[in-house]
């Protein structure tokens, strides 16, 4: 302990490795900055429920960053066809560009090979019953028309593959017209623009510029086109628009917390210097806690950035209970550390702890939090361990706010003892009021905070395209190609009954683009029909036609399969409808449902899950998610003030209640102040509190370790208000989930402060 307490070995590698790590960031600050991700759903847990689910989501929200659609709608097709056009010329040099039509006609090259399995029920059965006059006719008909096919009479002479084509086009409401692609909806004709974000596009600042400029490029054509509409959608809008806000906050926040963190150091201490040493302090865990997050995680979320703005106040708590503890001490600076060192690691020890349960949760960017300021505060209390005994000038004289400290201890322990016991009392029908008052809400939606009109124009634009909702869909798992798409043709004969009984508007699924074997096996028996064939030689006949063209349209084709598309861009547009699970041997396709409007549909589709088939409610599931983890906080914060009790008992015996019972009943406390105040308790919420079980206990473990030392309640006053600053701020915060946090702490490090020197043990106050 004495080379430990005089060493100056461990305090120069500690700051040669920060030296180090700061030159490290300085060299690699672009590469770290394009780490940080504005996700939107990064709040999102981690589910295991069902993982190829879970797989699918992930790689639906990769399609849908990349993805974004723009509604141009006027009183006039006219009018909004040239607005497109302007539209279009504003973004030129933009890192978008508009899917190929290309990539259409390469799809009916390929279907053409395979079109005498890909024939629509409705023409399958005139196929088997109409006689061969009714092809005749139905093909002269198709060959002297004056509309557009999508595929030549040549090659398709009774029409049957355009059918098919057909009632494929209609899983989409949009329109081909000229160039340009169209939609009905809400009573306007409106012009489709899908755009496809380039790669390039993948750090904040360059989402930000890109939707400022298409916001840009939209406001300059509703100012050229008075009266025009225009509805957007896409995960760049809203990540731009969060990360903002979030940078609002951080901005914001950080700058009030940080100037009432320094002015309250002055205030105390009467020394710029000690301003300084609490700022570097500071910086360093900040330092330490961004480079953890960047090396022990794939990404670091804007969340934890506007989250490490609680870490001013954590980190300057070991250096304020230094410099508090310098105040008109004759006690050389390694006989200081001696005499802090147990308090200070043991509240190092149990604020750890409260932050290492969040790693509990399935919400990774809980655990990055939680990662970050465990990380930060233990450089924070290595720097004053290891540094500050060599730090010259660290000594200070009392101010009038020892004082002040020591007045307002005196006048709480000088209650009378009816007053204490009625105060005891009043405590506990509260703590009882606010356990039954608790309002409990753990809706996902409530914990986000999305631009209400960005969800409003998604909304808009869902309804009018009919996108499906990528919250509530199915996924059919089987062992192989044929016996999933077979399953999946099953539930969709189901899901017809569901859209003729109005309970949906309809769905997407694989098999509507590549039918299974079996279905396409029938489907050539028929298009081989004798009536049809007779028709084809009548038909060869008229219009001169050679005998292997006749032989081409009675043939059997080899059946259509998932790998005939492979190599065609249409397979990554339905990638969200068939995947190979890197998970599971088998093969699963997902059928995403439309015009799911009430719970009464979502009760029936629940229901038509079976063995291979699971139904997916994302957003209960996940609420269901919060509310298990929810109560299995609850019962983490139980257990870990159980360890905690133990653990102070050992060192304070019949005491250790009083370092306990003050974050006890502030946490109860504060769930009936929030119930008064209309608050929701969320998982935030719990989690706020399985921190105050670290914060709270500190205060309590330094005045049971330094009995009648005043600067010592000086330091946990003082230490208190840095907590309310830094964490209180979070109150304010315009995101839901920090602000339920930090409204948690505001009220919850309060009362533990105050409850702390209500139960402190009594004795006179000395130097």
């Amino acid at each position: 302990m004495k080379y430990f307490n005089s060493s100056k070995s461990l305090a120069i590698s500690f700051l040669a490795l920060t030296l180090g790590l700061l030159a490290w960031t300085i060299f690699n600050f672009s590469n770290i900055t394009t780490h940080v991700d504005s996700n939107i759903f990064s709040l999102l847990p981690k589910s295991d429920r069902n993982q190829i689910a879970k797989e699918f989501i992930d790689r639906i929200g990769k399609s849908g960053e990349k993805s974004l659609v723009i509604l141009i709608g006027s009183d006039s097709l006219e009018s909004s066809l040239a607005a497109e056009k302007y539209f279009k010329d504003l973004t030129i040099g933009l890192p978008v560009a508009s899917p190929s039509s290309e990539d259409y006609l390469g799809l009916l090259s390929k279907l053409n090979n395979h079109k005498s399995g890909l024939v629509t029920p409705e023409d399958i059965s005139k196929l088997n019953s109409e006689p061969s006059s009714y092809w005749f006719e139905r093909s002269n008909a198709l060959a002297y028309s004056l509309g557009n096919s999508a595929v030549p009479w040549k090659d398709d002479p009774f029409g049957l593959l355009n059918d098919w084509v057909y009632k494929l086009g209609k899983v989409t409401k949009v329109r081909p017209y000229s160039d340009s692609l169209i939609v009905e909806g809400e009573g306007k004709s409106y012009v489709v623009i899908p755009l496809v974000i380039s790669d390039s596009v993948s750090s904040i600042s360059s989402q930000n510029d890109l939707a400022d400029n298409l916001n840009n490029a939209i406001n300059n054509t509703k100012g050229k086109f008075p009266g025009l509409e225009v509805v957007k959608s896409g995960v760049v809008f809203l990540a731009s628009a969060t990360s903002k806000s979030v940078e609002r906050d951080i901005s914001l926040i950080g700058l009030v917390s940080s100037v009432l963190a320094l002015t309250l150091i002055l205030i105390v201490f009467r020394s710029l210097y000690a301003v300084g040493v609490v700022l570097i302090t500071v910086l360093i865990a900040f330092l330490y806690a961004v480079l953890a997050a960047f090396l022990f995680f794939p990404k670091i979320y804007i969340l934890t950035i506007a989250f490490g703005t609680s870490l001013i106040g954590m980190s300057a708590d070991y250096c304020l209970y230094w410099l508090t503890a310098s105040i008109d001490d004759q006690k050389n600076t390694f006989e200081r550390r001696r005499y802090l060192f147990p308090g200070m690691f043991l509240a190092l020890i149990t604020t750890a702890m409260g932050y290492l349960l969040m790693v509990a949760t399935p919400f990774t960017v809980l655990s990055q939090m939680a990662v970050f300021s465990v990380v930060g505060i233990t450089a924070a209390w290595l720097t004053v361990i290891l540094v500050f005994p060599f730090v010259k000038g660290l000594h200070f004289k009392e101010s009038p706010s020892v004082n002040l400290i020591k007045d307002l201890e005196l006048l709480i322990s000088r209650l009378p003892s009816k007053v204490r016991l009625a105060v005891t009392f009043s405590m506990i029908i509260f703590s009882l009021y606010g356990l039954q008052a608790i309002k409990v809400d753990d809706d996902l939606r409530a914990m986000a905070s999305l631009d209400r009109d960005l969800v409003a124009d998604q909304v808009k634009a869902s309804g009018i395209l009919g996108i499906p909702s990528p919250s509530q869909f199915y996924v059919v798992t089987t062992p192989s190609e044929q016996e999933t798409l077979e399953k999946t043709e099953d539930l969709a004969k189901k899901l017809d009954k569901q859209v003729a009984d109005g309970l949906i508007s309809g769905y997407q699924a694989i098999t509507l683009y590549v039918p299974s074997i079996a279905s396409q096996k029938i489907a050539s028996e028929a298009y081989i029909s004798t009536n049809k064939q007779s028709a084809s030689k009548s038909i060869a006949k008229e219009f001169g036609m050679s005998s292997q063209w006749v032989k081409g349209q009675n043939k059997v084709d080899q059946p259509l399969t998932i790998d005939d598309l492979r190599g065609l861009p249409i397979y990554q547009k339905l990638s969200y409808l068939w995947f190979d699970s890197s998970l599971y041997s088998g093969k699963s396709a997902a059928v995403m449902l439309t015009g799911v409007n009430s719970v009464a549909a979502v009760k029936v589709l629940s229901g038509l899950s079976d063995d291979g088939v699971s139904w997916i409610n994302k957003t209960q599931e996940i609420s269901e998610l919060f509310g298990k983890y929810r109560t299995l906080f609850t019962l983490l914060i139980f257990s870990g003030y159980l360890l905690t009790f133990l653990i102070v008992f050992i060192r304070y015996k019949r005491d250790a209640w009083r370092a306990i019972a003050p974050p006890i009943f502030a946490t109860l406390i504060s769930l009936g102040v929030l119930s008064l105040l209309g608050e929701s308790v969320s998982l935030l919420s719990v989690v706020a509190f399985a921190l105050l079980l670290g914060i709270g206990t500190d205060y309590g473990i330094f005045l049971l370790q330094y009995p009648g030392d005043r600067r010592v309640l000086l330091s946990i006053s003082v230490a208190g208000l840095m907590t309310l600053i830094s964490f209180g701020s979070l109150a304010f915060s315009s995101i839901p989930a920090l602000h339920s946090f930090g409204i948690a702490l505001l009220f919850g490090v309060s009362l533990s402060w105050l409850l702390t020197l209500f139960f402190a043990r009594q004795v006179s106050l000395n130097a």
